[in-house]
């Protein structure tokens, strides 16, 4: 399965609760091996540190994290692996080893935000998974889940859920900087005049733009248009 969206979508948190509940042929809960693949060197590597210790015969589901940092030389050995073809087995010969895959028992899961980057071929082989992104409200809902303690007027949780700029994780971040914001000022009820309080001692532009990105749609509307040169002398970059 390959995971494919924007940062901040949940695409590793999706995965982690798909491998939970994976279960072993004796009923048990199946392990998961999360690997960010910018820290797999080469197939060598992945083989003798990662496959043969931790995957090799075993039970388990493996999430390949940020998947267009995965080598070039473990990915056309993945083209193998992963071939369109009838069976549940796979051995690969490298070298002077062979390495059985046996997807009865392993569950191989690819997750990136940079599809783009990830080698045709092997994308073709996975069954992708498209993330959409998320409405107003469903990054209100997220936001509000995280403390069901506190009290939003719709307003307010409407104007919060903007600043998160379509991000789960921003929402999950903004949820916990309220909690404190209640606590400081003594209670669980967040209203729309609150919401430009906690802004402002906050430092959180509309719709969650960062003073940066502030500062080049201040220069553009000024001057119209300008190269990437003028911007960085401009804004220091």
């Amino acid at each position: 399965m390959f995971l494919i969206g924007a940062k901040g979508l949940g695409k590793t948190e999706f995965a982690r609760q798909f491998g939970q509940h994976l279960e072993n042929a004796d009923g048990k809960r199946r392990p998961f091996l999360e690997l960010n693949c910018s820290t797999i060197k080469n197939v060598e590597q992945f083989f003798d540190q990662v496959f043969i210790p931790l995957i090799m015969d075993n039970e388990i589901t493996v999430l390949f994290d940020e998947a267009h940092e995965l080598p070039k030389d473990l990915t056309n050995a993945f083209l193998t692996v992963f071939n369109t073809e009838k069976g549940t087995h796979k051995n690969l010969r490298w070298r002077d080893g062979e390495y059985p895959f046996d997807f009865k028992k392993q569950t191989f899961l690819f997750a990136t935000t940079e599809a783009d980057k990830v080698w045709p071929p092997l994308k073709d082989r996975l069954t992708v998974v498209d993330f959409e992104d998320y409405t107003p409200k469903e990054l209100g809902q997220i936001l509000q889940s995280q403390v069901e303690e506190i009290s939003f007027s719709e307003k307010a949780l409407v104007e919060l859920a903007k600043t998160s700029r379509g991000n789960a994780r921003s929402c999950v971040m903004r949820a916990k900087e309220v909690e404190l914001f209640c606590a400081a000022k003594g209670d669980n009820i967040f209203q729309l005049s609150d919401f430009a309080v906690f802004c402002d001692k906050l430092g959180i532009n509309p719709l969650g733009v960062n003073n940066i990105e502030k500062k080049i749609l201040s220069i553009l509307r000024k001057d119209g248009q300008a190269s990437l040169q003028e911007l960085c002398a401009k804004t220091g970059l």
